[in-house]
């Protein structure tokens, strides 16, 4: 899935959302294609013919959970059961892969049109790959079994929590990028205006950037890792006791590997609880 509708992190579009001059919740049309091999509507779906998820939502919250009672993937939404089919929810499932869409494809959207949607697998289901593109609203994904993350919001907070992966990727414009509890090989976070926050996460390969947000880091007491901190005007505000190690910092073994560059936001490195 590419996006499309969000251009990554353009300092004018950062500006707008900032300001509330923005918003991908207005009315519009809905485009994408092979519009025929879509069905409408909430269901829920065999988990044997599915390894990978995309979600190209326009206006909402968009929430990726597991439940030990579910048997098979649940898609829901938040939506008034009047509304007319083409403003429901469309999925298709090709080549192993669920693709969820906002609405038909050539929908007229109505102005401030929006709904959250609610994607429940079964506990132990894993999933290759999820990648999640979401205009404006928050994206969470929160202790499911994956090996690729890419999570995205224009306008909206983006929280990855309670999980293993092999990779992650969070983006969001105008919102708080959150790792919490997370084990991963390699991760990103990037955000233009809102904070980055890491809790608990262990990882070989860290990669943070923001523009004016502060960056928030808790790492656990017993993980080490060597850091480079690249900053405009930020400062880096040290409670943990880094050791100065040329022009990186390290921390306990400093076996993983933290990059983290900043125009103007302040790196605040305190242990987690």
């Amino acid at each position: 899935m590419k996006f499309k509708r969000i251009a990554i992190f353009s300092a004018a579009l950062a500006a707008a959302l900032s300001a509330g001059l923005f918003s991908a919740c207005g009315s519009g049309y809905e485009s994408y294609d092979d519009p025929g091999l879509y069905n409408a509507g909430s269901v829920d779906l065999s988990v044997m013919n599915i390894d990978s998820i995309e979600v190209d939502w326009r206006c909402g919250a968009v929430s990726v959970k597991n439940s030990a009672e579910a048997e098979r993937i649940l898609l829901s939404e938040t939506i008034d059961q009047g509304n007319a089919e083409d403003l429901k929810l469309h999925y298709y499932i090709g080549g192993r892969v669920l693709k969820i869409k906002f609405a038909a494809s050539g929908a007229s959207l109505p102005k401030d049109f929006s709904k959250d949607l609610f994607v429940t697998l079964p506990a132990g289901k894993f999933l290759n790959e999820l990648e999640i593109e979401n205009d404006s609203g928050d994206v969470s994904v929160e202790g499911v079994s994956i090996g690729t993350v890419s999570l995205e919001s224009g306008s909206g907070n983006v929280l990855l929590s309670n999980i293993s992966i092999s990779k992650g990727e969070l983006k969001t414009q105008a919102g708080q990028v959150s790792a919490k509890n997370v084990t991963a090989s390699e991760l990103s976070l990037e955000t233009v205006s809102g904070k980055a926050y890491l809790e608990g996460t262990s990882f070989t390969e860290l990669d943070v950037e923001t523009k004016s947000g502060q960056i928030e880091w808790h790492p656990l007491v017993n993980f080490g890792f060597t850091l480079s901190f690249r900053a405009g005007g930020g400062n880096l505000i040290d409670h943990l006791g880094l050791l100065p190690s040329g022009e990186n910092y390290v921390y306990g073994d400093g076996f993983a590997r933290a990059e983290v560059e900043t125009s103007s936001g302040d790196l605040y490195l305190t242990a987690a609880d």
